[in-house]
């Protein structure tokens, strides 16, 4: 049985039906669909993803409203991360996984085999002995300071 009569009303109910027209400015959809702003198209929850849904629609007193004229941009309109990068110093193109991530930020991202033999000098074995320290100098230098 029902607590409240047949006219009566519970206060969350009253509550509920209060809230059935929304403020002037706020529009509310309930179809609940985005117009992409590159291709122009119509499209509904799965076309998005969760950061772009929610720069079209905010919670306001527990409901869903549509913010009017989002910016919002589809999952297919998306830019996707390049699978293969092309490497300027061996001129060769090369998955991701060849190039660490501080190199695939850059311009011209060198590939990780390119950078260790860099690093060596043009020596590919990268074991201690072949290592060449940079601060080591087999040559004399020009400066004399025993004269």
């Amino acid at each position: 049985m029902h607590r409240f009569g047949s006219k009566q009303q519970s206060a969350t109910a009253a509550r509920n039906n209060s809230y059935s027209t929304p403020r002037a400015g706020v529009s509310t959809q309930k179809n609940n669909f985005l117009t992409c702003m590159r291709c122009k198209l119509t499209k509904g929850r799965s076309e998005y993803n969760d950061t772009q849904w929610q720069k079209g629609y905010r919670y306001w007193n527990g409901r869903i409203i549509a913010i009017p004229d989002p910016k919002v941009i589809c999952s297919s309109c998306q830019p996707k991360q390049a699978a293969i990068l092309n490497c300027p110093a061996c001129d060769e193109d090369k998955p991701l996984t060849a190039f660490s991530k501080s190199q695939r930020s850059k311009m011209a991202p060198r590939c990780q085999n390119c950078v260790k033999f860099q690093r060596n000098e043009g020596i590919e074995d990268l074991d201690e002995e072949a290592f060449v320290d940079p601060f080591e100098d087999d040559e004399d230098d020009d400066f004399n300071f025993d004269e």
